[in-house]
């Protein structure tokens, strides 16, 4: 793919406001963060999803999608998602059970929601190896694989997939906005194809 620069970014931008919305500012309330959020020693948001956030704190593809429906680019800190995974005991649980890398680990930042129950997360460790990959989570089946590989490009690569596919989709006009079918955010992932 060619490289995440402004022209593609506002591209992108085009493709989410088709249907959806872009918000300015994050929502202090849901520890949304922005471009220029503090992190600790050694975390720091991939340079292309700060550049994104500098255009909007929070991507929503659909209107009043709840932050849960279409593909919601929301970027929450590590330290403020431990309710996807239930409490305390339940993500250390999580973190047990799927592993060192596993994002319920204090170096994974909520960076994408799909669903109420899809959760996407972007490592934000510099020094990693992983950093700027994701992984994507089923919190209900208890269920956590890598979703891209790094450079954080890639998951932007799929964002743009997804946008411009179902971007293209029109409402009819008997038809509510929730009754268009919008292909699966994860089909457009070449490591989820056969």
């Amino acid at each position: 793919m060619t490289e995440w620069n402004e022209s593609r970014m506002q591209e992108l931008k085009k493709h989410f406001l088709k249907q959806g919305e872009i918000h300015p500012e994050p929502n202090q309330e849901k520890h949304e963060l922005s471009h220029e959020a503090a992190l600790e020693d050694g975390l720091a948001l991939p340079e292309t999803l700060q550049n994104i956030l500098k255009i909007g704190a929070k991507w929503n593809f659909v209107k009043q999608s709840c932050d849960c429906f279409g593909c919601n680019i929301i970027v929450v800190h590590p330290e403020k998602t431990t309710n996807i995974f239930g409490d305390d005991e339940c993500r250390a649980e999580w973190l047990e059970d799927h592993g060192e890398e596993s994002c319920a680990g204090k170096d994974w930042a909520l960076v994408c929601v799909t669903s109420e129950f899809d959760f996407y997360f972007v490592n934000v460790r510099a020094e990693s190896p992983q950093y700027g990959a994701t992984r994507h989570i089923v919190n209900n089946c208890y269920e956590e694989d890598l979703f891209t590989e790094p450079p954080f490009e890639r998951f932007l690569d799929i964002v743009e997939a997804y946008a411009k596919t179902n971007a293209a989709k029109v409402q009819l006009e008997d038809e509510d906005v929730e009754d268009i079918e919008y292909d699966d955010f994860r089909s457009f992932n070449p490591l989820n194809k056969e």
